[in-house]
């Protein structure tokens, strides 16, 4: 970017041998045209992730309507609109105080207002901020981890590190109060409690099968390795007119009818590799058990249960108002938490945000891999697509044409002079002028050009002498998050 930037974008391949834009994330250099490990003085600023896309206002008026758990419409893809920003790496707390008071709004003002306006507002801002999120962690799952070596663009593993850690914490309300400083340690955490949910689930779901005489079989879809496995049996072990008893069947954790009873299997004609018949896809990284994604029996039975679960967060939420908030509803929120501790314990899967990302995160991989077989391939799309139930969601086609359009509308702006460039430029001055002044004074400032509609403006022209102590500031930042860095491998060691 001429002011002195670089715009590093991510892709991945799609099957035919294009590339598919992931994600942006805008490296402000300070013209001093290095970047990477060497280059303390660069900061991160804005982050694009290109398979979000804004929703329309014919898409946001049905994503209002109670109850409506498919998509009626959705827009021509492509619309060649410049993507907004998902975050700022450089203003995190943007934005924290308009979610605070419209969730305020929400309690205080609309819920108390009936069940029409709480179950419109609450299906609109539901089906838009899960919408956003969930395709913010999907543009996650394509960054390599910042202690595998890989180098995006010459990002250092502290960036990478500050970058992940910031797409993980979006949708959380105050996420954006977390310091820099403190994301090292949240990074640890968040991958070290990933690694052991995926062990968890790995041995559980294969205990599981084996008791059951099933077979588990790990998948690597989209590149992924170790976030999905598969549940399959041998055609050999049907009880297809042999008189033989069928074994005893535990459906606790697998989420699947008994095979052995099934007598649809005799006459199977689906996908079979090598005499088995596969039964059940999963998700191993859903906090607590494995996720069922696709029961290749009864293909609607995983959708049925998503919409089951959200009719019921609808009516109690919505009809009912037990929102959970204020002090009149304590009782309702014990006994909330006690359901929810008893069937997360009995191996039901209650957390709605975990389901869409692991349904989110499976679609994309089987959209970009080329490894599995294609017959297998082709019925898991069919299937994931039914688990599709957010009337604000595209297809995969669509949010592939969506996200090269939105690619090359940004590096149209980031060529214009009144685009990117600018923008950059007015990132640094904010960013001085929050040196040399208090939050107070900053404030003031603000009322003061408001006030006057424009006609007063303080002047804080970036000077030679500014730009030294932005980088020296931005050297000293550096230094004091990384010398709290852990190094690679000290959470697995123990150190």
């Amino acid at each position: 970017v001429s002011a002195g930037a670089e715009l590093i974008t991510w892709f991945e391949g799609l099957p035919g041998g294009e590339e598919l834009p992931i994600l942006s994330v805008l490296n402000d250099t300070l013209s001093d045209g290095e970047s990477g490990a060497e280059a303390p003085d660069d900061r991160l600023r804005q982050v694009w992730v290109y398979t979000y896309e804004p929703p329309s206002a014919g898409q946001r008026a049905q994503s209002a309507v109670p109850f409506l758990y498919h998509r009626i419409w959705s827009d021509t893809p492509g619309r060649a609109a410049r993507p907004r920003p998902v975050l700022d790496m450089g203003a995190p707390t943007r934005g924290i105080w308009t979610r605070v008071a419209m969730a305020t709004l929400q309690a205080e003002v609309v819920n108390p207002a009936g069940a029409l306006a709480r179950l419109t507002t609450r299906s609109y801002g539901g089906n838009l901020g899960e919408y956003k999120t969930t395709h913010v962690w999907e543009a996650l799952d394509v960054i390599p981890p910042a202690d595998s070596g890989d180098r995006a663009g010459g990002l250092s593993r502290d960036e990478i590190r500050l970058l992940e850690s910031r797409l993980q914490l979006t949708g959380r309300m105050f996420s954006g109060l977390v310091s820099d400083k403190a994301l090292p340690g949240f990074y640890e955490k968040y991958h070290t409690e990933r690694t052991e949910t995926r062990g968890h689930n790995w041995e559980l779901l294969r205990q599981s099968a084996e008791e059951n005489g099933l077979d588990f079989e790990p998948l690597a879809i989209g590149g992924m390795t170790d976030s999905f496995a598969m549940v399959s049996m041998a055609r050999d072990d049907l009880r297809c007119d042999t008189g033989k008893p069928a074994p005893r069947f535990d459906s606790q954790f697998l989420k699947i009818a008994n095979p052995f009873t099934d007598e649809h299997l005799c006459q199977w004609s689906g996908y079979a590799a090598d005499g088995r018949i596969p039964l059940a896809l999963y998700s191993l990284d859903y906090p607590g058990v494995p996720l069922l994604l696709v029961d290749f029996r009864r293909a609607t039975r995983p959708t049925r249960s998503e919409m089951t679960l959200r009719a019921a967060d609808d009516v109690t939420a919505g009809v009912l108002g037990l929102t959970g908030f204020g002090l009149t509803h304590l009782g309702y929120r014990a006994l909330k938490s006690s359901w929810l501790f008893i069937h997360e314990r009995h191996g039901s899967a209650t957390n709605r945000a975990m389901r869409r990302r692991a349904f989110v995160q499976l679609r994309h991989g089987l959209g970009v891999d080329e490894s599995l077989d294609p017959e297998l391939r082709a019925q898991l799309s069919t299937r994931v697509e039914m688990l599709d139930i957010d009337p604000l969601e595209r297809s995969w086609q669509q949010e592939v044409a969506g996200a090269n359009a939105q690619y090359a509308a940004l590096l149209k702006y980031a060529d214009d002079p009144r685009g990117l460039p600018r923008l950059v430029r007015a990132d640094r001055e904010q960013e001085a002028r929050a040196m040399a002044h208090g939050p107070g004074a900053r404030a003031l400032l603000r009322v003061a050009s408001v006030s006057t509609f424009g006609l007063y403006r303080h002047d804080d022209a970036l000077t030679p002498a500014k730009l030294e102590r932005l980088a020296a500031k931005r050297r000293e930042t550096f230094s004091e998050r990384n010398a709290a860095l852990p190094e690679p491998g000290a959470i697995e060691a123990g150190e």
